[in-house]
Order: C-alpha cells, then sequence, then structure tokens
C-alpha cells in the first residue's frame, strides 16, 4: 500500500514566498551535490588504486580502526583487500600516503563536507545538512511535505517567523540525533528533521485542517484500488508521529533518522505553544461553548476561509 499527502484544506492568503525558495534552494543544492560528487567520484577511484596497489605490496601490514573506516566505504566497489585489526603495525609510507590521500579526497564528498556527523561535529553543517539529500526520491518526498507544511505555517506565522521556525527545529532535529548516536560518523542530511517541526507546529492550529491523501493498494497483485481521500490533519499527523517513534524504537536500521523526525516534531509543537503564549500567533477558536485544546486564541477571531474538496 502507498499513501501520499498531495493537497490540504487550506485557502492560502499571501504568496508563499519563504516556503518557495526553501524549496528552489534545496533543489538547487541537490543539483550542486550531483556535479561535484561526479568529479570527485573520478579522484576517489584513482585514490582507491593508489591504496589497493600499497596495500598489495605490503600484505603482512595491518589498518588501524580509523583506517579501516575508509577502506570499509570504498572496498565493495573497488575490491580491496581486507585489513585485519588483531593489532598495531609499523607505518608503511606507501600505504599510509595513500590512506592520507584517499581520506582527502573522500572528505570532499558534499555530503561528508556538509552533513552534519556528530564525531566531527560544526556549527555550520547543522544548517547546511537542512538542506542536502541523499537520493531523489529523498528530495522529492521531502519538497512535497515542505510545501504542504510550508505554505499552511507561512500564512499564519509570517515569513520572518516562519523561516525561524524552520531553523530552530532543524537544528532540534540535528541535536536529537546526535544525543542518539554521539560518535557516528556518518553524516546526517536531509529537510526531514526541519520538516518535521513544521509538522508539530501545525499540530495545534490544525482544527479545521483536513489532508488530501492519494493510496494506492494492491492485493495479491491482482487487484489494484487507487483514489484520494480526506483525513483531519488531528488524525494523519499525530499518526505519523506515532510511526516515527514506533520505528525509532521498534524500527530496522534502514537509513532514516527517526530520531531526528521525532526531536524535530517535539520542537516545532513546543515551539507553536510558546509562540502561542507570547502572543506572536494565535490558534483558530474553538466551536460555541467547549474549551480550547492548546493555548489562547482571539476573543473575536475568524476562521481562514478553508477550500473543501471532496474524495473523487
Amino acid at each position: 500500500m502507498l499513501i501520499i499527502p498531495i493537497a490540504h484544506s487550506k485557502s492560502v492568503k499571501e504568496f508563499p514566498w519563504v516556503t518557495i525558495t526553501l524549496i528552489v534552494v534545496c533543489i538547487a543544492v541537490w543539483f550542486w551535490t550531483l556535479s561535484v560528487h561526479n568529479r570527485v567520484q573520478q579522484r576517489i577511484e584513482a585514490a582507491a588504486q593508489l591504496l589497493q596497489s600499497a596495500l598489495q605490496a605490503a600484505p603482512e601490514d595491518t589498518c588501524t580502526n580509523e583506517e579501516q573506516v575508509w577502506v570499509a566505504m570504498v572496498m565493495d566497489q573497488w575490491a580491496l583487500p581486507t585489513c585485519d585489526l588483531s593489532g598495531e603495525r609499523t607505518p608503511d609510507p606507501l600505504v599510509e600516503g595513500a590512506l592520507a590521500e584517499l581520506n582527502d579526497t573522500i572528505q570532499q564528498f558534499p555530503w561528508i563536507r556538509l552533513g552534519y556527523r556528530p564525531k566531527f561535529r560544526t556549527i555550520e553543517t547543522m544548517f547546511t545538512s537542512m538542506f542536502m539529500h541523499g537520493g531523489w526520491l529523498h528530495l522529492i518526498g521531502n519538497m512535497l511535505f515542505l510545501w504542504l507544511a510550508g505554505t499552511v505555517l507561512e500564512d499564519v506565522w509570517g515569513r520572518g517567523k516562519f523561516f525561524g521556525l524552520y531553523l530552530i527545529t532543524g537544528c532540534a532535529a540535528v541535536i536529537g540525533q546526535h544525543m542518539l548516536t554521539p560518535d557516528s560518523a556518518v553524516p546526517l542530511v536531509g529537510a526531514s528533521g526541519a520538516i518535521s517541526g513544521l509538522l508539530g507546529a501545525i499540530l495545534p492550529s490544525a482544527r479545521n485542517l483536513e489532508i488530501r491523501i492519494f493510496y494506492f493498494l494492491w492485493i495479491f497483485t491482482f487487484r489494484f484500488y487507487t483514489g484520494t481521500i480526506m483525513v483531519h490533519a488531528w488524525f494523519a499527523i499525530p499518526l505519523w508521529f506515532a510511526v516515527q517513534v514506533f520505528s525509532l524504537f521498534f524500527g530496522t536500521a534502514d537509513g532514516v533518522s527517526y530520531m531526528a523526525h521525532v526531536s524535530g516534531f517535539v520542537a516545532g509543537l513546543a515551539a507553536a505553544w510558546g509562540a502561542n503564549r507570547l502572543g506572536w500567533i494565535d490558534f483558530p477558536p474553538p466551536p460555541p461553548g467547549t474549551q480550547p485544546l492548546f493555548g489562547r486564541t482571539k476573543p473575536n477571531a475568524k476562521l481562514p476561509t478553508f477550500k473543501r474538496h471532496h474524495a473523487d
């Protein structure tokens, strides 16, 4: 079964300049990443061949743990000899030079340079990682969610505060993942942590928000069902969050940073509550005779106009 959110019921009053700018920047960075990757790939091949020759010339040498990391990253593609980690060794000039060249070359990969690696953390990569992506599906999925969430929130928060919200929740997502894996050298990339924060920020003001979901269902490859349905945001967003929490604690290793999603979501929810308490934003008022579930509302506030859609 495949389900994809494709639209929401909120009418957008102001043109979402910040949302579109973020999307354009992420797409531009992705194409830049591809161009740099192709150039670095050629240098990697030459460095790997040099390392292979050096290791074959000194088969009795053993590798240190740090060297093994880089050998493992390229071993499958270039069939490098495995390293014995049973002990230390006397440095071999050829192997040392080849490893240094390989290390310097790998450092030029965009994901290594601009992704956030907890073991080699920097403030700069905490921000640059929000605009990096690991593949086409990663990029397209995140941009779809960014468009849907951004067009809802930018109207409510205003452009400046919305951009700040994006950066704050993105940093919170990175910090959460760092706390879970502080010694990891694997780069964290993607806008999904910040986008998770946007989903958290939507939740308190989603009283009348519905999300159009496209579904593709197949049963034993014999029958297929496709269409769209409208789902209330107060059902869809908590369900999505529950899946992230479940995957964090019980899921298998699939390369997805679920802790970043959970941390970003919680930060977005907290940011929305704090902004409401400070009077920066107002949540839609509850129906007459009921109490608001979240924060303060304007006594005479009017609900925004919503366009209601029906399932095809």
